[in-house]
């Protein structure tokens, strides 16, 4: 008993530092940031509306980013009201996440302490703060990339008990792209084929899963998106795909970003 409460004492220390930190004065000022205010009316419409599908954000359908962060809001509003709290509870918590993946991932790369002090400098980090504080889809994002991370680097450690770990990173990946769309397996992907590279083991590449983890990252993350193009056609492919994710990538949305 005495082990297993020093196993997991730095685990909860971080956890108590971190919840203050996510939770204190969270509903305590309004929506502040433009996208903050896209995303709590738009997940507000949809729970009006019974929508579970179609993102609506002033009585049009959006097709800007796929459903899961609107889900989670849906969710805390239906349980603590329409406010800014729950607007932003889902982030808070998923803020909570994130620092226990980074202290697994720091255990499993070097050791315990390595975890703790991980988990306690993303937790102190301003802008890790910022995003765990506010009504956006990008802490959702990183935690999701981060365990798919966790948990390739577990099956490439233990090689024997490789597979589940791979599925995981397959289903973790599945719902990085049902929270921002195709950039949630792009870009890890990329970094792990730039590691596999770097480390001159790119053949473990053909030791992995592909046929399961394909199935599970498919099931978890393409339903959405055929059913959206059942019900909206090319006007879904041509904003989602398109604009949102060609276009915007390619040219600056606002001036501010107009740089390399």
């Amino acid at each position: 008993m005495r082990s297993i409460k020093k196993e997991y004492t730095p685990l909860i220390i971080l956890l108590i530092f971190s919840a203050f930190i996510f939770f204190t004065g969270l509903g305590n000022f309004a929506l502040t940031d433009p996208d903050e205010v896209f995303y709590a009316e738009t997940a507000r419409e949809m729970q009006v509306r019974g929508e579970f599908l179609t993102p609506y954000i002033f009585g049009e359908p959006q097709f800007e980013k796929p459903p899961f962060y609107y889900w989670l809001v849906k969710i805390s509003f239906s349980a603590f009201g329409v406010n800014e709290f729950s607007a932003r509870l889902p982030s808070a918590i998923f803020g909570l996440f994130g620092v226990v993946g980074i202290f697994l991932l720091g255990r499993a790369l070097f050791n315990k302490r390595t975890g703790f002090l991980a988990g306690l400098i993303l937790a102190s980090n301003i802008k890790y703060v910022v995003l765990a504080r506010a009504c956006v889809t990008d802490i959702i994002l990183c935690v999701f990339i981060l365990y798919a991370f966790l948990f390739f680097f577990l099956g490439y450690k233990n090689v024997s008990g490789k597979k589940p770990y791979y599925l995981l990173t397959a289903f973790f990946l599945g719902l990085a792209v049902l929270t921002k769309g195709p950039v949630g397996i792009l870009l890890p992907g990329a970094i792990i084929i730039g590691f596999l590279l770097f480390t001159k083991d790119i053949g473990r590449l053909r030791k992995m899963p592909w046929l399961s983890g394909s199935i599970i990252f498919l099931a978890v993350s393409l339903p959405w998106y055929l059913l959206m193009y059942k019900a909206h056609g090319k006007e879904f492919i041509d904003m989602f795909f398109g604009f949102h994710n060609i276009i915007r990538y390619l040219e600056p949305e606002h001036k501010i970003g107009d740089n390399f």
